[in-house]
């Protein structure tokens, strides 16, 4: 889901799940939360924080470069 906020910031939200591998594994869920700022036409930066169900937090920055 991606809600933009005015014409720089947007707000994103995502839900993930995998199922098992094999019959003695589990499947995961994961949920992550990102915003991003559009710098210009061309480039934009964001980061994102998420959990898992193995009890995984992560936090992701980064940037797009579109040609």
């Amino acid at each position: 889901m991606e809600r933009r906020i005015n014409d720089k910031w947007s707000v994103f939200a995502e839900i993930f799940a995998n199922s098992k591998a094999a019959p003695d594994e589990k499947g995961t869920f994961a949920g992550a939360v990102a915003a991003e700022y559009q710098v210009n036409s061309h480039f934009n930066v964001f980061v994102s924080t998420g959990y898992d169900t193995d009890d995984t937090w992560n936090m992701r920055p980064g940037f797009n470069i579109h040609f």
